[in-house]
């Protein structure tokens, strides 16, 4: 069997993160330290970091289809002194990353922000700094076919 197109969208997700680097034009080097479903904090060398999850997906059937809609969490962690600052930065990042392709080479119908926004700053000794950013990726399937898309 083919590969799901919800599995295709994470893969791609995670290329697609993996390239915020200064080097690409982004503030920040989160593309070093991209994890998929990562339930522990990050630490240490995995400073700054990102971690992504597909939360959630709705399916309504539509006229030879069904409509997804993916929420897309990504997490971006961080420490250091100048950690609420640097995490607005890397805030911009992610949204100017994911909004890079937002049809992810053709395998969703568009992807927009979710407005859901937490960030959360900690100080223990040290400051961490942590975002969750959503975002609704739609695509479509053939009906109970989650391997293929319909034609156009």
């Amino acid at each position: 069997m083919t590969t799901p197109i919800r599995q295709q969208l994470m893969d791609a997700v995670n290329t697609q993160l993996k390239t915020i680097l200064t080097a690409n034009g982004y503030n920040s080097q989160l593309g070093r330290n991209v994890f998929e479903w990562r339930e522990a904090s990050l630490e240490g060398d995995e400073l700054p970091g990102i971690v992504y999850r597909d939360r959630e997906e709705a399916a309504a059937v539509t006229i030879g289809a069904h409509e997804h809609r993916l929420v897309l969490e990504v997490v971006v962690m961080l420490s250091g002194e100048e950690a609420p600052t640097l995490v607005r930065q890397m805030i911009a990042d992610v949204i100017t990353c994911i909004g890079t392709d937002r049809q992810w080479s053709t395998l969703a119908e568009d992807t927009a922000p979710f407005n859901d926004e937490e960030i959360e700053i900690e100080h223990g000794g040290k400051k961490y700094a942590g975002i969750s950013l959503k975002f609704v990726i739609t695509y479509q399937t053939l009906p109970f076919d989650p391997y293929t898309q319909p034609t156009p």
